[in-house]
């Protein structure tokens, strides 16, 4: 009887261990930008422009002073991140690199590249690109 659990339990425990399949869509939108004149592009041919600097810019999501990720709702049970956990969204990032950019006096990012990981417990993504004076 006890080999008869034993199996049953170490079964169940095996079993239970695959990974789903999952869709993920990253999706950075340069829209709010371009319609203002600041323009974003993954090249720079095509354009004529001044260079201003290259940028990189790293973000890791943490715990972060002053911030309530659930704003009057209930944390699940399942939920082992602190309420000051900050995961940054992709309209986050890219406006803090388009800031960085103006911060230069670029009306631009050219080159822009998005990378993101897994690095143990925490995602870290990386935005380059090169800030630029684009010529009418």
């Amino acid at each position: 009887m006890k080999r008869i659990l034993l199996a049953v339990l170490l079964s169940t425990v095996l079993l239970s261990c695959k990974s789903l399949y999952t869709e993920n869509v990253y999706v950075f939108d340069f829209t709010k930008y371009v319609s203002s004149g600041f323009i974003i592009s993954p090249i720079s041919e095509g354009f004529k422009y001044d260079p201003v600097s290259n940028i990189t810019m790293e973000f890791k999501s943490g715990h972060l002073n002053g911030h309530n990720r659930f704003e009057g709702e209930k944390k699940s049970p399942l939920d082992n991140k602190p309420a000051s956990w900050f995961n940054p969204t992709m309209d986050y990032m890219l406006e803090k690199l388009v800031n960085e950019a103006k911060k230069q006096g670029a009306n631009g990012i050219l080159n822009f590249k998005s990378e993101g990981r897994y690095n143990g417990n925490e995602y870290v993504y990386t935005l380059t690109g090169f800030a630029v004076n684009i010529k009418e």
